[in-house]
C-alpha cells in the first residue's frame, strides 16, 4: 500500500512516526504548504510530548531520509494542483480543512485511491469508530472512509457497550481536552482550523489557552451519530479546554432502562476486552493522573476508581491519549486495509 498524507499537524506526524517504521505500510509522500522539509524532519525527530525518535530523519533534495526508504515533500496548497503520483492508492488526509474533504470525494474515484480523512465527514462512505461499527467496514466500495475524531474514538465503545446491554434512556458527555494548535498564548481572536481566515463566534476560545479552564461545546456526539443512529436523540455533551499538553479525560453519565450493578458491568467490559482484536478498551485501578495515560494505545481507559452506581444510574471516567490512541486507530485501519486490491 502506497500511502500520501496530507497535512502533517499533530495527529498527521503521529501517524508518521508510526507508519515510517512498516515494512507493510509505504509512506511515499507528505504534503503540507505550511511546513519546510527541514521544518517537519526536525519536528518529527523531536517531539515534545513523545521524545527523539529512535532512528533519526535526515533531508536531501526534496525527500526525507530514514534508512533507505525515501519520502517525497510537497507543499501543495491544492492536493491536486499536480497530478497525483499513480503508485498511490491511499491518501490520509489529517489537515482538517473541510474544502479538501469535498476535493478528495471528488477525486478518488477518478484518481483510483481509497482516502482516510482523520474527522468527522458527513458525505464519507462510512464513519468508522472500532468497537462500534467496524464489522460494517466493506473494504472494496468504501472508499471514502471517516476515522471519526478522538472523544467519539474514546467514548463510542464504551456507550456501545452500555447500550446493548442495559439500555439508554439517556446520558452526558463531559470531555476534559488539552489546548490545541488554534488556540492562542495569549487573548486574541478565535481562528478556525477547518476555515481558514474565519473567526469563531465563541470568541472565549481565543483567550489565553495555558492558564484558563475553557467551557466550549463539542461535536463528541454529533460524531457519535454519524456511527450510532439516535443517540444524539439521548446525550448532551460539553467540553472544557484544560491548561496541558496531552491526554484527555471524559466523565460519561447515564440514565439506563436496567437496573445496574457493578458486577454487572464489569462482566460485560470484560466481555468485551476478552474478544476485542484492537486495542480498543483496557481498565485503569492504579491511582493514576493524565501524564500516566502518555503514547497508550488504547482508545480509551476506563478508571475504575470513578465508577459509581446507583439503581439504574452509571457514570463511568475514561483517559485518552488523544493524539496516540487516536492516531493508533488510524493505522489499525491502515492494516485493515491494506491486502486489498485497492
Amino acid at each position: 500500500m502506497n500511502i500520501l498524507l496530507n497535512g502533517a499537524g499533530r495527529i498527521g506526524r503521529c501517524i508518521v512516526r508510526k507508519l515510517i517504521f512498516s515494512n507493510k505500510l509505504n509512506l511515499v509522500q507528505i504534503n503540507d504548504p505550511n511546513l519546510t522539509l527541514e521544518n517537519l524532519a526536525y519536528l518529527i525527530n523531536y517531539d515534545s510530548i513523545y521524545g527523539k525518535l529512535k532512528k533519526k530523519i535526515s533531508c536531501k533534495k526534496n525527500f526525507l531520509i530514514i534508512g533507505k526508504k525515501k519520502i517525497l515533500f510537497t507543499r501543495e496548497k491544492n492536493l491536486f494542483a499536480n497530478k497525483v503520483n499513480q503508485k498511490i492508492n491511499l491518501v490520509i488526509e489529517s489537515s482538517g480543512i473541510k474544502k479538501i474533504h469535498n476535493l478528495l470525494k471528488k477525486k478518488s474515484k477518478q484518481n483510483k485511491f481509497k482516502s482516510i480523512i482523520t474527522h468527522t465527514y458527513d458525505k464519507s462512505d462510512i464513519n468508522l469508530i472500532y468497537g462500534v461499527n467496524d464489522h460494517l467496514l466493506d473494504k472494496m466500495n468504501h472508499n471514502i472512509i471517516s476515522s471519526s475524531i478522538c472523544d467519539a474514538v474514546a467514548t463510542g465503545p464504551i456507550i456501545k457497550i452500555i447500550d446493548d446491554n442495559f439500555k439508554i434512556i439517556d446520558g452526558s458527555i463531559i470531555t476534559l481536552h488539552p489546548w490545541l494548535s488554534y488556540q492562542n498564548l495569549i487573548d486574541g481572536p478565535s481562528r478556525s482550523f477547518a476555515y481558514p481566515g474565519e473567526i469563531i463566534e465563541n470568541f472565549s476560545l481565543g483567550r489565553a489557552s495555558t492558564e484558563t479552564l475553557i467551557p466550549k461545546s463539542t461535536s463528541c456526539v454529533k460524531a457519535l451519530s454519524k456511527s450510532m443512529p439516535n443517540i444524539e436523540k439521548k446525550f448532551i455533551s460539553m467540553s472544557v479546554r484544560v491548561p496541558t499538553q496531552i491526554v484527555s479525560a471524559a466523565i460519561l453519565n447515564f440514565k439506563l432502562n436496567k437496573k445496574i450493578n457493578k458486577t454487572l458491568l464489569n462482566r460485560e467490559i470484560n466481555k468485551f476486552i476478552n474478544r476485542q482484536s484492537f486495542n480498543i478498551i483496557s481498565i485503569n485501578n492504579d491511582q493514576c493522573i493524565s501524564k500516566d495515560f502518555i503514547a497508550n494505545k488504547y482508545s480509551c481507559i476506563i478508571d475504575n476508581r470513578w465508577t459509581e452506581v446507583k439503581e439504574n444510574s452509571l457514570r463511568i471516567f475514561i483517559w485518552y491519549d488523544n493524539e496516540y490512541g487516536y492516531s493508533s486507530r488510524v493505522l489499525d485501519l491502515l492494516e485493515n486495509l491494506k491486502n486489498e486490491k485497492i
